[in-house]
């Protein structure tokens, strides 16, 4: 066992670099990956996870009960585990394993970090809530605009930006509670499609695409495009079709977000030019 926060002279350089990984982003699952890829190497562990709540089939629920009963970091031969608390709430707990066993210097250094870990997880997940649209889940514009620079420092991506066609005039028709669940289907559709997909205004759509080129975000785009104009939205009451027109634009070296959303949002705009439901991809 060890308590949380102790630390030793042997574990700093370690800390510094969990550190860094807490303050690179303020999104929470992002943040979850950081933190855990960063203790894997650290702990050569072979996974690390953080675990929110313990259930009894759990084959390492003993492990996390007594840690959270102790309030402290505790090792069990090849199972590390350290509860996250905060003045006000328990934020879960980090879980770390590998074939072999772990020994003292793993332990201090994932007690030393959990602390900090816990209240950097909870600012991140208020900042999620803060930061959610409403109607759909999905990240929103203030959102969308943080992880768009993030993004885009980190070196190679795409950007796709999508358009509800004439959703103004599908309101007027169907009304806005159908619009509305029609948009929620949609959200969720583009959630399952693209990992980082945000809601950015009424009837638009974004998605970061990592590590994609033009052509892959064509394909992506283009496939999005046919599962919505396939699908019929709210179709357990009205039943409304839906189609969007898209935009892709890949990142150029050197290139400022704010110039990467103008050459998507201008291929967007000949989408709807050239007749709406259709993908353009930016020059």
């Amino acid at each position: 066992m060890a308590k949380l926060g102790a630390a030793s002279s042997g574990t700093a350089e370690a800390v510094h670099l969990v550190g860094m990984a807490l303050v690179s982003t303020p999104s929470a699952t992002r943040l979850i990956g950081r933190l855990c890829s960063t203790l894997s190497a650290l702990l050569g562990a072979d996974r690390v996870l953080i675990v929110e709540e313990s259930v009894p089939d759990d084959p390492h629920a003993a492990v996390l009960q007594d840690a959270f009963a102790r309030k402290e970091a505790v090792l069990s031969g090849n199972v590390l585990c350290a509860p996250m608390f905060t003045e006000r709430e328990t934020v879960g707990a980090i879980l770390a394993e590998r074939g072999r066993p772990f020994g003292e210097p793993e332990l201090t250094l994932l007690a030393t970090v959990a602390p900090q870990a816990a209240y950097a997880l909870h600012h991140a997940r208020l900042f999620d809530r803060a930061t959610s649209d409403s109607l759909t889940g999905l990240p929103n514009r203030q959102r969308f605009t943080v992880e768009l620079e993030e993004a885009v420092a980190h070196g190679a991506m795409s950007l796709l930006l999508a358009d509800v066609d004439n959703l103004r005039d599908k309101t007027e028709v169907y009304g806005r509670p159908v619009t509305d669940r029609a948009l929620a289907e949609l959200g969720q559709m583009m959630q399952g499609r693209l990992a980082d997909a945000a809601r950015t205004g009424d009837d638009d759509f974004a998605a970061i695409l990592p590590n994609v080129d033009a052509a892959h975000a064509h394909d992506l785009a283009e496939d999005l495009r046919k599962a919505v104009n396939d699908r019929i939205f709210d179709e357990p009451h009205e039943g409304i079709h839906l189609t969007v027109s898209v935009g892709v634009a890949q990142l150029r070296p050197g290139e400022m977000a704010a110039a990467l959303f103008g050459r998507a949002w201008d291929a967007l705009a000949a989408a709807k030019r050239g007749g709406r439901n259709r993908v353009e991809v930016a020059r």
